[in-house]
């Protein structure tokens, strides 16, 4: 019986430990390739951003300020490209002018290298503002990809809820832990990923991750194109 609502199995399976894999290697790209902060994980900024205060440091203090600025703005876009229809139906927009900002990165890098501020700083805000349109794009999502702190934690109380379930011998909904605790290992993974492509090929590494955006944005269109279009136009959630 259909219910009006698209089958998120293949984003799930797939999409998100993907974004997850590229959300992990964009972090280890940029924090070694352009300066030491985090397009995808505000709490590291804002933990290097009072550290830099504390000790004077304005040069790093601003590098994650930029980058928080960047990731703010890609979320506001983010929001403000989705339509009203259900996750993922309407994460297709933000991802691919995701994909389409990581290229312009890639496109400067290589040319220009990152030798001066006057590169760095717009490509630490531009990676930020990448990331930020990832997270607005997949914050409907069963599990986030940006930021692990929330996704780790969902898996260990998933899992310490199905020990406690299995003691009282309780049903226990399926297939949580894994998804949570395989999207981490995805971004764990793929920032080793990034930080040995970086290591040695430079703008290179942002490639890698960009086709790999690219390959879960694919998903959701897939997923689209499956969903009716009376089914597309039913399944609604607020912005």
């Amino acid at each position: 019986m259909r219910t009006g609502r698209p089958d998120r199995s293949a984003i799930e399976t797939f999409g998100l430990p993907g974004l997850a894999f590229a959300a992990g290697g964009v972090d280890a790209a940029t924090y070694l390739g352009l300066g030491h902060a985090f397009p995808a994980n505000m709490t590291g900024n804002t933990v290097l951003i009072g550290v830099a205060v504390a000790q004077g440091a304005g040069q790093a203090g601003l590098r994650s300020a930029v980058v928080l600025g960047g990731f703010a703005a890609g979320v506001v876009s983010g929001v403000m490209l989705r339509d009203r229809r259900e996750w993922p139906l309407n994460a297709a927009a933000p991802l691919l002018v995701q994909s389409g900002l990581m290229l312009a990165v890639i496109a400067v890098w290589a040319a220009l290298g990152v030798t001066s501020g006057a590169v760095r700083y717009p490509l630490l805000g531009a990676m930020g503002a990448a990331m930020g349109l990832q997270s607005a794009a997949s914050r409907s999502g069963s599990v986030p990809t940006t930021y692990m702190t929330g996704t780790l934690t969902k898996a260990l109380a998933a899992l310490t809820d199905r020990a406690l379930r299995a003691h009282g011998h309780e049903p226990h909904p399926p297939h949580e832990i894994e998804l949570a605790g395989g999207v981490w290992l995805a971004y764990g993974l793929g920032a080793l990923l990034g930080a040995l492509v970086e290591v040695g090929l430079g703008a290179a590494a942002l490639a890698v991750l960009t086709a790999v955006i690219l390959a879960a944005t694919g998903t959701v269109i897939n997923v689209r194109r499956r969903t009716p279009a009376r089914e597309r136009s039913f399944a609604r959630e607020p912005r």
